[in-house]
């Protein structure tokens, strides 16, 4: 998102954020199944996008290819993230998240750097 807005939004990276430490086993009795095990999952899926991105800086350290890898992993935990709020708001009745008030529809950057990943690792499948 940094360098699509030319930098006005977002920041460089070069490792994706750690989660909190999970729920409760009080809270986690709460919460629909699948969206516990969802939820549960985020943070492994975090630690395997940063191995993704260490693999590709190890590879080769060119920082086009690492920026690169850092935001396909980055909309890849991203978009997944943002589906699983919305799919617990909606589960549990909570008002939607509005993006309007951001100057770029976040969503929509998330989505792409997603689905471009997405592509990616089923070019390398084929």
């Amino acid at each position: 998102m940094f360098r699509a807005s030319d930098g006005h939004a977002g920041r460089t990276h070069e490792k994706l954020p750690e989660l909190d430490d999970s729920p409760s086993k009080a809270n986690s009795t709460v919460l629909d199944p699948s969206l516990l095990a969802r939820s549960l999952s985020m943070q492994n899926e975090l630690n395997l996008s940063d191995r993704a991105i260490a693999f590709w800086f190890d590879v080769d350290p060119d920082p086009a290819l690492f920026r690169n890898a850092c935001d396909g992993q980055a909309g890849t935990c991203g978009y997944r993230a943002w589906k699983l709020a919305a799919d617990l708001r909606g589960r549990y009745k909570l008002p939607d998240f509005s993006s309007g008030h951001f100057s770029r529809d976040t969503v929509k950057i998330l989505k792409k750097f997603h689905d471009r990943e997405t592509e990616r690792a089923r070019g390398q499948r084929e």
